[in-house]
């Protein structure tokens, strides 16, 4: 039988880096959007309506992977589990 190298750990630190990651980008698209509406206290006009525009599609891309992401941890969860199920028996 071949020997198993893996590490539960190592699954479990993998998954904890990209919950960093979407925890990040949640914080980074909501710092654009904090930021458009306090531009919008002292200017409001087309110009800065074609911002929010902008504003939008760039939340909108840094939100994009977040679902891959979390399908991602729960993969890995699920390895990790999987992996120390096996290493237990």
């Amino acid at each position: 039988m071949a020997k198993v190298q893996g590490s539960p750990e190592a699954l479990n630190q993998m998954a904890n880096q990209i919950r960093k990651v979407i925890q990040q980008e949640t914080a980074a698209a909501q710092a654009l959007q904090t930021a458009y509406k306090a531009a919008g206290s002292e200017w409001n006009d087309a110009k800065y309506q074609q911002l929010g525009g902008v504003v939008s599609q760039a939340v909108s891309a840094i939100k994009a992977p977040i679902s891959e992401l979390e399908s991602a941890i729960s993969k890995i969860k699920k390895m990790e589990a999987d992996l120390r199920a096996y290493l237990g028996s």
